[in-house]
């Protein structure tokens, strides 16, 4: 009987070329046909600790990288016992000869050692222990003796025949070593309908919105997880006549980027936890200028350096409140990988619309994990560019409105160069023309103005009818809630739940300023609230407290540096229905 799904995790320690082996399997999968998800557990080390790439097959579109493993690459011994609360009885694990392994006492499923690295030098050198493991893994999956011939030959053709052929015998002698052990091959899940289908990560899917939102200037320092955006646009920019810029830190960046929207190019930055905390002040400037920036911060494990290569939500607090004063702010927070497509696109429109800064809050999970996306689910969305007021004036000098009140609170917007009309960017307080004043009255006037925005912004029907993705009945007594990379394992769960019989909501808050208080409020009222959350604190909830007024949320938490499983969400609905 096919099988609706397979996973496939390879382990060992840093710098063995764990990633690529990951890497090359979700590759070949995805040009198989397969929808294909991946999680990859990393070290923040150059060598050394231990890593791990896991990759999800299926028939249909993959939530999650999966919780069990069906087969199980480990290179070292510290792979089988890292990861045996994933195996089931069906497991099977190709384990590395020379490193002596074992099954911990009472794991499940069937050890298979092979010895790759010898194998590898047999056909030609150590290095291509990944490829003798990926002959291994096809052996158990039913492909043919020379089924990647032809991948090989594109994939290393470039370095020569010598390196072609080496690959094709290690995968040969990989497939043989566990062939002959005579195992039946695995059933593989059945193929979908052929469609038009990319490997994307969040990060590059920002990447590849941003263009499409007509953006053509990135200013960034490398930080994990936002770095991989840094090295995708470092790429394609360029291509369309665009540039990216290495800052020389992240104080750097952000002002680079508010200089350039001042001057009327959509340009944009990313960080993550500690880099996001130095770009505050630089957010207080463009909230005082109304001038319009991108920022995405993609969250990891804190505070301090902290985790720097772990899944986390804990800078929620420092995304909705950080920075000082008084001041609007747009936050956007993508569900998925196609989500972000979208996500980077409608933060360039309600930056400039409403002349503020617009914080795109995604997580590590959402920027690096890896998918196959159906190119019907990248949905473009028309640039809008806001009041942009282009016409040459007659304005006596320095007396341009610039600042001009107004029943919004976004004032026609000018660029420099306009004949007639001056640009103003000051970050003292500042009358309509922009002088700087100490004076009550032009004080109170543009605070309120400057605050005006954010109402205006949640009559906005593009920000409101995005604010929310829901699933499941709405009448469901229970509500699970979550915002960014959690959407899969809640949904997943879900899901679950209703094939069991038992009807839940999923509700995943995807625009939280303006907060979407009245529907927000609709969805929960009078049921039982499961908040599903990166954190330690629970600040999700935390906020839902603060909006809605009501205390009766239950918190589901994770902050150890692994992402969700959806077994981890089930157990807590389970104890949240026994109460």
């Amino acid at each position: 009987m096919k099988r609706r799904d397979l996973v496939w995790q390879v382990g060992g320690a840093q710098g063995e070329g764990i990633e690529s082996a990951g890497a090359l399997f979700l590759q070949i999968m995805h040009e198989q046909g397969y929808y294909v998800a991946s999680h990859r557990h990393f070290m923040s080390l150059i060598k050394g600790g231990h890593t791990h790439y896991q990759v999800r097959v299926g028939s249909r579109p993959l939530l999650t990288p999966g919780d069990r493993v069906d087969i199980l690459v480990a290179f070292d011994q510290l792979s089988i016992e890292h990861d045996a609360d994933k195996l089931h009885e069906g497991s099977l694990v190709l384990a590395n000869a020379a490193k002596k392994p074992h099954l911990p006492e009472g794991s499940p499923g069937r050890l298979l050692p092979v010895d790759f690295l010898a194998l590898a030098k047999q056909a030609g050198g150590a290095i291509m222990a990944n490829t003798v493991a990926l002959g291994a893994t096809g052996a158990l999956l039913g492909w043919g003796e020379e089924a990647l011939d032809e991948y090989f030959t594109s994939r290393f053709g470039r370095k020569g025949d010598e390196v072609v052929e080496q690959n094709r015998n290690a995968y040969r002698l990989g497939w043989e070593a566990v062939h002959k052990l005579g195992i039946p091959p695995l059933a593989m899940p059945e193929k979908p309908a052929p469609g038009r289908r990319v490997l994307l990560q969040g990060d590059e899917a920002m990447g590849w919105g941003s263009l499409e939102a007509g953006s053509r200037l990135f200013f960034a320092y490398p930080i994990t997880p936002a770095s991989e955006i840094l090295q995708w646009l470092a790429k394609w920019l360029p291509k369309v006549g665009g540039a990216v810029v290495q800052a020389e830190d992240e104080i750097a960046a952000v002002n680079y980027a508010i200089g350039a929207n001042l001057a009327g190019q959509r340009a944009w930055t990313a960080t993550s936890g500690p880099g996001f905390s130095l770009m505050q002040e630089g957010i207080a400037i463009a909230a005082m200028t109304e001038t319009p920036v991108v920022i995405v911060d993609a969250q990891r494990g804190g505070p301090a350096t902290g985790l720097p290569t772990r899944p986390e939500q804990s800078d929620l607090n420092e995304i909705l409140y950080g920075s000082h004063g008084d001041q609007p702010r747009i936050v956007i927070s993508p569900a998925t990988t196609a989500d972000a497509f979208w996500a980077i696109q409608a933060a360039f429109n309600a930056a400039e619309k409403y002349q503020c800064p617009v914080i795109v809050a995604a997580d590590l999970n959402l920027a690096l994990d890896v998918r196959n996306v159906d190119l019907e689910e990248l949905r473009r969305i028309p640039v809008e560019r806001g009041q942009l007021d282009l016409e040459p004036g007659a304005f006596a000098p320095h007396t341009y409105p610039r600042f001009q009140l107004t029943d919004t609170g976004v004032s026609p917007r000018v660029l420099p160069g306009v004949p007639g009309k001056t640009t103003a960017a000051v970050g003292d307080e500042h009358t309509v023309e922009g002088h700087i004043t100490e004076d009550a009255e032009p004080r109170v006037a543009q605070m309120t103005k400057r605050l005006k925005k954010m109402e205006t912004a949640a009559a906005d029907p593009e920000l409101t009818r995005e604010a929310l993705w829901t699933s499941g009945p709405e009448d469901a007594d229970l509500v699970l809630v979550g915002f960014a990379g959690t959407y899969g394992p809640i949904e997943e769960a879900r899901q679950l739940l209703e094939a069991e019989g038992v009807p839940a909501r999923h509700v995943h808050l995807r625009v939280l300023r303006p907060f979407p208080t009245r529907a927000l409020a609709a969805e929960l009222e009078g049921k039982k609230v499961l908040v599903v959350e990166q954190n330690a604190t629970g600040q999700l909830a935390g906020e839902l407290r603060r909006q809605l007024g009501s205390d009766g949320f239950h918190s589901c938490l994770k902050f150890d540096g692994n992402p969700f499983t959806t077994a981890e969400v089930l157990a807590s609905v389970r104890e949240v229905l026994a109460r």
